[in-house]
């Protein structure tokens, strides 16, 4: 068995109780929260997105 030194044992002690520091180049957001997840639509939501909505004149045009 390898004989530790003092030194070692301390820094593998501090490693263990110092408290976790997030590096300054990591991502704020988990990737996974990052990315939306996909919604079920029903049917008649379904058909409700594939239709343009419906448009009314402005009232500056209706006045012409």
């Amino acid at each position: 068995m390898r004989a530790l030194s003092a030194a070692a044992i301390v820094e593998a002690e501090s490693a263990v109780t110092r408290p976790y520091t997030v590096p300054p180049s990591a991502p704020t957001v988990p990737p996974a929260a990052a990315a939306p997840r996909p919604v079920m639509m029903t049917s008649a939501q379904s058909v409700a997105a594939s239709r343009p909505p419906p448009t009314q004149p402005l009232p500056a045009a209706a006045a012409r």
